[in-house]
């Protein structure tokens, strides 16, 4: 089973995209850039995040992958800093 949760920027146009797997030690973030604000996408801006994906086969500009317990030390810095 996989969790999947997307968390959207306060501006609207960007995102982060977290998927972490039972079976798995990995987080897994990809960061969305193109946004997802239908009112603030030109045709030009949905030409090009088309072409990124026909051309990268990804939706995303970029991701990386946390051990475990590098999200578990993102989470307790998240934690701490809204205390």
């Amino acid at each position: 089973m996989k969790h999947q949760h997307f968390i959207p920027c306060s501006c609207e146009t960007e995102g982060l995209y977290i998927t972490k797997y039972e079976d798995e030690p990995e987080t897994y973030v990809a960061i969305f850039k193109h946004g997802y604000n239908p009112k603030c996408k030109s045709l030009w801006n949905k030409v090009r995040y088309i072409w990124q994906i026909v051309t990268t086969g990804q939706p995303f500009g970029d991701d990386i992958v946390l051990s475990k317990s590098d999200a578990l030390r993102l989470s307790s810095l998240l934690n701490s800093l809204y205390k």
